[in-house]
């Protein structure tokens, strides 16, 4: 009986702890399962802040672009940022591929074009360093340009 609980325990605390952060590196050339395995799966930066995510986030930030919602009446709602990775260089042309993660924030929104006032003059990781005070609802990525 005793050996049955012991394995039960086992295998409940297998499922309970949370994955560790793992480095760009040991992924190698795999940046998308980096991107995946740190930022997405079972949504390690939910209720975090921005911050957290940038003390983490080993790859360039190339791009941070204000993700918004158009609502009937009203004038736009900032819901996130779009960080952009380009995967093979640091100039983007037309075939290029490159990630995207899309970092959702948790409500309130505020007015996009307020927030472009305070911040559409950073760019990169200046901009995304503006946020880092924001909770994060969800992270997704994003394959851009993929036709190679």
């Amino acid at each position: 009986m005793k050996k049955y609980l012991f394995s039960l325990l086992l295998l409940l605390a297998t499922y309970t702890v949370k994955a560790e952060y793992r480095s760009l590196s040991t992924f190698g050339a795999d940046t998308l399962r980096y991107l995946e395995y740190n930022f997405v799966e079972n949504n390690p930066y939910n209720g975090k802040t921005v911050g957290d995510f940038i003390n983490k986030y080993e790859l360039p930030v190339n791009g941070a672009i204000f993700i918004r919602a158009a609502k009937e009446g009203k004038t736009d709602d900032l819901l996130g940022l779009s960080v952009m990775y380009l995967y093979l260089g640091e100039t983007w042309d037309a075939t290029q591929k490159y990630y995207v993660m899309d970092i959702y924030f948790i409500p309130p929104y505020e007015d996009v074009y307020t927030i472009k006032r305070k911040y559409g003059n950073y760019e990169g990781l200046d901009r995304l360093k503006m946020f880092k005070d924001y909770i994060i609802d969800r992270i997704e990525v994003v394959i851009m340009n993929n036709r190679k």
